[in-house]
Order: structure tokens, then C-alpha cells, then sequence
């Protein structure tokens, strides 16, 4: 799967996304295959969401779609979801006593400074490594 650009929230992503890669509108609607694999996003749904219009977050299938046209993974897809829409950030680290092993801390981070959330996510890692058997 292709890498992710640097994540601000799903709009941002998925306007970045066509723009980098030359993709315009109905090209990359019709790159957005549902789940059900007969339809597509629309062209009117990708620009509502790239001008961020929604008030909630999409639908899973909808997030599925996108995954698809970004050739990403569903998963990385929805946490951007969830970020914008939700106010809650999952970030990973390499866990601290397991080499290759992750962990994801979620937390809010709503009125938080980018020290504020390292140190959370550092503390947060920590006790992973204190509570590791």
C-alpha cells in the first residue's frame, strides 16, 4: 500500500491526495469503489468532503471507498476520520520493552499543545513498559 502523506484531517488527505497525484474529481470518484463493488463515489460527495461541509463523520463504507481510491489502508483512513470529526488523536510509538512491537495511545486533544501531547503520549508509553510483564 502507498504511504500516507502527513495527516492534518480526511479532507485535507484526500484533496492532497488527488492534487499530488494529478487526479481530478470524477477521475478519482470513480476510483472510490464501495464495499459492494458495483458503485462509486460521487463527484459531489468527494467535493463536499474535501470542503469540509459534513457535520459528522462518514459512513464506514464511505471511508472503505476512499481507502480504495487512496490505496491505503482502511484502518489509517477511519483514524483520520475520527480525528477530525471526533476530536480524539490515536498516535504510535514503538513500544518500549518489545522491539518491533507498536503502541497506540489515543487520547483527546482538544485545548492541547504539541509538548503537551508528546508528553502524554511519552508518559503514556512509559507505563506500557511498567506494567509489561
Amino acid at each position: 500500500m502507498a504511504q500516507p502523506p502527513p495527516r492534518t484531517n480526511l479532507s485535507d488527505l484526500v484533496h492532497a491526495y488527488r492534487t499530488d497525484n494529478g487526479i481530478n474529481l470524477d477521475a478519482f470518484a470513480k476510483a472510490c469503489v464501495l464495499p459492494d463493488g458495483d458503485s462509486t463515489l460521487s463527484r459531489s460527495w468527494i467535493n463536499q468532503l474535501e470542503n469540509n461541509t459534513f457535520n459528522e463523520i462518514p459512513k464506514p463504507m464511505r471511508l472503505e471507498a476512499l481507502a480504495t481510491g487512496m490505496d491505503m489502508d482502511p484502518r489509517e483512513v477511519t483514524i483520520v476520520a475520527i480525528e477530525q470529526w471526533l476530536g480524539i488523536r490515536a498516535i504510535v510509538r514503538p513500544h518500549p520493552t518489545k522491539p518491533g512491537q507498536k503502541v497506540k495511545v489515543i487520547l483527546s486533544i482538544e485545548g492541547l499543545s504539541d509538548d503537551e501531547i508528546d508528553k502524554v503520549v511519552a508518559d503514556s508509553v512509559a507505563s506500557v513498559a511498567l506494567d509489561a510483564p
